[in-house]
């Protein structure tokens, strides 16, 4: 706990000199060169500290998650086919009530069936329930619901301004020395703080 006191007054005390830091001529230019390898150092020992407490963590978090990986994987294999599996039952017994509902509406309109019977019949029609409570004391529910998914069918017929430019590579590229249209390379100052 100390060593954190002590790191956040060092911080402190670094941003103050950041802040009061004025640089107008070589001495104070020399001056904030020295700050910002302070600064540096006192970066990289704060990584230090932190990498020395985080470090056993993430080990244990990833040798966790990688122990309960292949479970995990199972079940939600189980639930995609499950799920899978009561979705073509539902779709079936849809595509049957919808079936019926339309041989009703086609005998009313050839005039083979009264519409008073046609509604009687199409209430006795069995459509599918889109929730269905779970048998014994599960406690669980299945709800069907509609969802509006899109597919790209045909990625040349997609207009460009969907595309996404991967800087990364745009970056690589014209780096390398490839001219590439509407890409400039401009060569900025920096400062680089270095410590020797």
């Amino acid at each position: 706990m100390t060593k954190d006191i002590t790191i956040r007054k060092q911080s402190d005390r670094i941003l103050e000199q950041a802040e009061a830091l004025v640089v107008e001529t070589e001495e104070q230019y020399a001056d904030g060169t020295a700050l910002l390898g302070n600064i540096r150092k006192a970066s990289a020992s704060v990584k230090e500290e932190t990498e020395a407490v985080t470090r056993p963590l993430l080990e244990a978090l990833n040798h966790e998650r990688d122990r309960f990986r292949p479970i995990l994987t199972a079940i939600g294999d189980a639930e995609r086919l499950v799920k899978q599996k009561l979705l073509t039952y539902f779709n079936a017994r849809q595509k049957k009530a919808d079936a019926a509902a339309a041989e009703l509406e086609r005998k009313v309109a050839a005039g083979k069936l009264k519409p008073e019977t046609a509604l009687k019949r199409a209430e006795a029609i069995q459509a599918p329930s889109r929730s269905v409570i779970g048998s014994g004391s599960s406690g669980a529910l299945s709800e069907v619901r509609k969802v509006r998914r899109v597919y790209i069918r045909d990625p040349l017929q997609v207009p460009r301004e969907y595309f996404v430019v991967d800087e990364v590579r745009v970056r690589r590229d014209a780096l390398a020395g490839k001219e590439i249209p509407g890409v400039e390379v401009v060569t900025e100052n920096t400062i680089a703080g270095i410590n020797v």
